[in-house]
């Protein structure tokens, strides 16, 4: 088979959780659109997230999964718990040890959701880490 069927897979054979926007030619297209490295638009309230928008995230649907599960935490915590709950939901092959990384891909995409979240958190305030 030509491997375009894989879970999270993009056309190309890479995980889509590290996806990063589409270059200016548009070499990901629309996929790339909505597809990839999560991004993330929160609404706090008396300093619980309210609402977690997902913009972007993986295919497989880790990420909006995650997103409905750290609803109602304080973004401390959220965090946290948005790196668990996209590897409980993650599709990749946990055995796919990236050689470069030291990791597997659903720790990879572990990562990024904490720190896509943590960087959502930014504008309001609460966000601590260093974004784009």
């Amino acid at each position: 088979g030509s491997g375009l069927r894989q879970k999270g897979k993009t056309p190309w054979g890479l995980d889509a959780t590290g996806l990063m926007r589409p270059s200016p030619a548009g070499v990901s297209g629309i996929y790339g659109e909505q597809f990839g490295a999560p991004e993330f638009k929160v609404v706090l309230a008396d300093g619980i997230l309210e609402q977690v928008h997902v913009l972007r995230g993986a295919p497989c649907g880790a990420t909006w999964k995650a997103a409905e599960r750290v609803a109602g935490m304080e973004p401390d915590k959220a965090v946290e718990r948005m790196g668990l709950e996209a590897q409980f939901f993650c599709s990749a092959d946990p055995s796919g040890w990236d050689p470069i990384y030291g990791k597997s891909p659903v720790h990879l995409a572990g990562r990024l959701h904490s720190a896509a979240l943590g960087c959502a958190l930014v504008p309001t305030g609460t966000g601590k880490r260093a974004c784009k």
